[in-house]
């Protein structure tokens, strides 16, 4: 018998996108149209980080951005595709930011969510 793990709680997407905002430096980020490169690159992670660390499907996540489904499997298969060239360039960096310090904020936020949760529901 394996010894249980404890389950880590999934993130939401608004929590992923607040993390995104802060690492890029971009608030408002969630319904910005626009198409400098700085921001398309932070919406790009967004739909990656939204698609791996959650159970979310293309729809929903474009229905949280403001966009139709077939943008965000744009934005997830572009994001994969830099992840991959640059992680052979930089050894796992994206615009100079480790992608696991991006997980690694997404993953702080649902933590912290649910704690909250747990501290509420003893109160």
């Amino acid at each position: 018998m394996q010894p249980a793990t404890e389950a880590r709680p999934l993130p939401l997407l608004s929590e992923i996108i607040l993390a995104v905002e802060r690492a890029f430096g971009m608030p408002g980020l969630q319904r910005d149209k626009s198409r400098m490169p700085a921001f398309i690159e932070a919406r790009e992670m967004f739909a990656y980080l939204a698609r791996t660390t959650t159970h979310e499907s293309y729809p929903s996540i474009g229905d949280f951005m403001g966009r139709c489904h077939t943008s965000v499997i744009h934005m997830f298969r572009r994001a994969e595709a830099r992840a991959k060239s640059e992680a052979r360039m930089r050894h796992g960096t994206w615009s100079g930011m480790p992608y696991t310090e991006a997980e690694r904020l997404v993953q702080l936020d649902a933590e912290e969510r649910a704690t909250r949760r747990l501290e509420a529901w003893r109160a």
